[in-house]
């Protein structure tokens, strides 16, 4: 589902915008800006670096999981896959 509010918000938002409504902005609104939304250490982030095109993770991509670099949950990798 949340996938689907991305590809709908791509449509009139720049990549940027999204990015921070998903982040830093919910950290705000959540009142948690201190620990959650930024790369940094002491905060909270789980983290999905893709390759490539970022918009190829969307559901209609058949191949979205091969483009997955790494994982990390709570500052910890939990998947890296080689090129």
């Amino acid at each position: 589902m949340q996938s689907q509010e991305f590809s709908i918000r791509a449509q009139v938002l720049p990549a940027a915008d999204i990015v921070a409504s998903a982040t830093v902005n919910s950290a705000k609104l959540l009142r948690m800006e201190s620990k959650v939304g930024w790369i940094e250490p002491d905060t909270i982030a789980d983290l999905t670096a893709v390759r490539g095109n970022r918009s190829c993770m969307s559901r209609c991509c058949p191949d979205r999981e091969k483009k997955i670099a790494t994982i990390m949950k709570d500052g910890v990798t939990i998947c890296s896959r080689p090129n």
